[in-house]
């Protein structure tokens, strides 16, 4: 199957839901209400939460959903792998300053990575870091080093 039309009308889809800087700066004037109604419009999911208030799942799904899309249209995966490893990082970032605190974290993992936020999780939590790249591995132990040369470090 030729994936390169599919992927164009996707995009277009997608790109025609944006809101540009102009329209951001208008909506950061309205009311709660109007702000949903508009994201509504634009097929933003706010079915799934009760209250507007919790907008945030809402935005982190829309984001989950378009990485989603990059996995899906772009065919050579050490490719969409740059689009998602970052969010890889952040993850173990997360997950090491959330330990170093003592917060939970488990509902700020994002699942748009190229690891699940499961798998991570569990990875950093066992230490088994043997399961991930080489690079993932060793920015693991030089934020450890550093976390254990200057715990004030974790607030950064």
């Amino acid at each position: 199957m030729e994936i390169y039309p599919y992927a164009v009308a996707k995009i277009k889809v997608r790109e025609n839901r944006l809101l540009s800087n102009d329209h951001l700066k208008q909506l950061a004037e309205e009311s709660m209400e109007r702000i949903v109604a508009d994201l509504m419009e634009r097929e933003y999911p706010f079915d799934m939460v009760e209250r507007y208030e919790d907008y945030e799942i809402v935005l982190k799904k829309a984001e989950e959903d378009m990485y989603k899309l990059i996995k899906e249209i772009i065919e050579e995966n050490n490719i969409a792998e740059i689009f998602l490893s970052k969010n890889d990082f952040y993850n173990m970032k997360l997950i090491l300053k959330s330990k170093a605190q003592g917060k939970e974290y488990q509902d700020k993992l994002l699942n748009s990575g190229t690891v699940s936020k499961e798998e991570i999780s569990f990875i950093m939590e066992n230490e088994e870091y043997d399961r991930l790249s080489r690079n993932r591995r060793q920015a693991i132990l030089d934020a450890r080093r550093g976390l254990s040369k200057n715990k004030n470090a974790i607030y950064y």
